[in-house]
Order: C-alpha cells, then structure tokens, then sequence
C-alpha cells in the first residue's frame, strides 16, 4: 500500500513498501503529478513504481528495500526547484530522479549543487543540461546526438539530398530551435542541402505560408520539430497542399496521437523515439503487460524511462555512496539493461543508448506506428549507418 500525504502545493508519496523492517534505499522522485504535464508525470511515475515493486520483490530476504519519496512539482519552476529542496534538505534522499521537461530539470541545477544530491533525468534532452554541474545526469538521449541522427539518417538510409526545416518558433520553444540547428549541420556536413529553415507560431491558424516556401523549394523531405498535436496538424495540411515527400522529427512525436488522430494518409513520415513496445529484447514483453494492466495504455517512453531509471539509480545506490562520491559511481555504470535497450554512463553525464527510429503506417485500413529500426551507439560511434529500409 501507498500512503499519500497532501501539503500545500506538494504531494508526497512515501515507500513501495511502508511497514518493513529492512534497511532502506531511499529514492527521492520530483514529477508533475498535477498541471499541465501531469500526464507525463504520473506515467513517469508508473514505471518507477513498477520497477520499485519488482526489486523488492524479488530481493532477498536481508536486502535493503526500495522506497520513494515522490513529491509533486506541479509542472512548475519553482514548484521543481522546492521539491528538489525539500527532497534534500528536509528528506535528505541521497538521490532524485527528475524532472519531465527540460526547463524543469534546469530548475533543479542549483540545489543539486548546492546539497550535493544527484539528479538523474529520465527524458529531459537539452543539450546543455548536464554541463558545469556534476551532479547532473540524464538517461536518455540528448537533443545533440538526436539532431545530428536525424540528419544523418534521413540522407544515409532515406537519401534525402535536399531538405527544409521548420520549427516551433514559441518562446518557450526554445529547445526546438537547437535541434533545428543540430539537424541543420549534420544534414549539410553528409553533404546534402538545408534550403530553408522557417518558423511557425501555435496562434497562426494554418501553415500556408511556410508551405508554399517549402512547395516552391522542391524539397526531399520537411523537418519538422515541434510537439505531436502541431506534427499532426502539420502532416494533414501538408499532404492535402500536395506536399508528398517525407516528413519527419524528433521525440517530441512520440505519443499515441502522432498516429491516432493522422487520418488515412500520412504518407512517408518517421520520427525518433525512446522507446518502443516493439523492441525485441528481454523483459520488453513482460514489461508491456505489466504496464497495461496498471494503466490499461500501451507504455511509451515515460513509462520505460522511468522503469530504467530507477533500476539505474538503485545499481548505483547499492554502493552506499553519497555525494561525489555517488555521482562517480553513476558515471562508472556501463551495460546496464534496460527495458529501453542497454544504457552505458559516459563522462559528460550523458548515456550512450538506443535511438528508436519509427515510422506511421497504414495497415488494414489503419494507422499505426511501427519500428522501423535502432540506431546502437556501436553504430553512432563509427558510421556510417546499417540502414533498414
């Protein structure tokens, strides 16, 4: 059982298992349970509860247990930057697992710092995160290397010669428009042409402006980096404009509504992702079930970061070691596997993981997303690309 203790503005969720007399591993977890990112939270949270249960388990007898200190940020800065205080200071977890989204994660920097606690991102990307501060991890990939294997895959494996790029030009979008750059070099240092790259705002009504550009650039394929609700948008304008080349992005695509809400005819569209139910790898299937019958929704890469994470975290924290002396011991894990593929730690803090690479097909009459294929960090390491086509 669960308790849960509700305080102004902080939800706090304590233990998988409360009435035990074990010694603990304490994990502090720093989500948005509430705002406008709570459903990434709690899913985050899904696999994070998930995979606490399952290490305690099967621990054996006189194993240290798992126990979470879960507080709710409530999708803000400084709802993320108290919880990370109160998380150390006051709970004095001796690590965090947080936040969601990139700008909450940066807001969790300087107490990281200042208590010396480590902070391991499940899926925040930007670039910069984890620079100046050794405290600062993250378990996915970052916006860089996914940048640069967008560009790289779209002219090795698709042969793409010429390309736009559009981007969410928002401001609080920021993050978009560095991963335009990053695909922008990349794509051009294979050799291929970036004709144009234009912006959109969410208030403009539809995307005839920069599709006319697009159209009279004679394009292989559109970029376009910003969330799966405009993806969506973008792709059923574009095809009905005439627009049949392909049409790919980042991460920010990876959700249920990227192929759900599409309609008939995607046409050629990949996106990168995290995760994928369809990963062949042991543990992918098991896990699957379990996370339906929690949350009857089929896991993405929420629900699989977080799972990874927390098995992560607890490899390290096994040690015993707080501090600097734990950050090391994060940095020193290699081959860990995880449901997501095989996570290896590298001295800038960044993980050396799989890139799922996926595309929007239509089968029976029905539109789905379906692997299309990985790209290892073997792969990333040497190129060129084993491409699947």
């Amino acid at each position: 059982m669960r308790f849960i203790f509700v305080l102004p503005l902080l939800l706090i969720s304590v233990g998988c298992s409360f009435f035990d007399s074990r010694p603990e591993i304490v994990v502090g977890v720093n989500l948005p349970l509430s705002g406008a990112h709570a459903d990434y939270g709690q899913r985050l949270l899904a696999g994070i509860e998930l995979k606490c249960s399952e290490l305690n388990q099967s621990a054996k007898p006189d194993a240290a247990k798992i126990s979470l200190r879960v507080l709710d940020n409530q999708s803000t800065l400084a709802g993320t930057a108290k919880a990370t205080k109160t998380l150390a200071s006051w709970h004095k977890v001796p690590l965090i697992i947080g936040a969601y989204s990139s700008s909450s994660t940066f807001a969790m920097r300087p107490e990281a710092e200042k208590y010396q606690v480590p902070v391991i991102t499940p899926t925040a990307t930007s670039g910069n995160l984890t620079v100046g501060n050794k405290f600062m991890f993250r378990t996915c990939f970052a916006d860089n290397m996914q940048g640069k294997y967008l560009g790289v895959y779209a002219y090795q494996c698709l042969e793409m010669r010429k390309i736009a790029i559009l981007v969410d030009a928002d401001e609080e979008s920021a993050q978009n428009r560095y991963l335009g750059f990053d695909v922008k070099k990349s794509f051009a240092d294979c050799g291929g042409e970036v004709v144009l790259i234009d912006g959109f705002y969410n208030h403009e009504a539809t995307f005839n402006r920069q599709l006319r550009r697009i159209v009279q650039a004679d394009v292989d394929g559109i970029c376009f980096l910003a969330e799966a609700t405009e993806a969506v948008r973008f792709i059923k304008e574009a095809r009905i404009f005439g627009f049949n080349g392909y049409i790919f992005g980042g991460d920010g695509w990876d959700e249920e509504n990227i192929y759900t809400d599409i309609g008939a005819n995607p046409g050629k569209c990949f996106y990168f992702g995290m995760f994928s139910p369809e990963y062949e790898s042991d543990g992918v299937k098991e896990f699957v079930e379990n996370i339906m019958n929690i949350t009857a929704r089929v896991p993405a890469a929420c629900e699989a970061q977080g799972y990874d994470t927390l098995g992560l975290a607890v490899k390290a924290l096994q040690s015993g070691l707080k501090g600097e002396e734990l950050a090391q011991e994060i940095l020193n894990i290699k081959n860990y596997q995880g449901v997501s593929g095989t996570i290896s730690m590298r001295s800038d803090q960044n993980a050396d993981k799989l890139i799922f690479v996926k595309e929007i097909v239509v089968e029976n009459n029905k539109t789905a997303s379906k692997l299309k294929t990985v790209i290892t960090p073997q792969e990333i390491k040497k190129e060129p690309l084993s491409c699947t086509k």
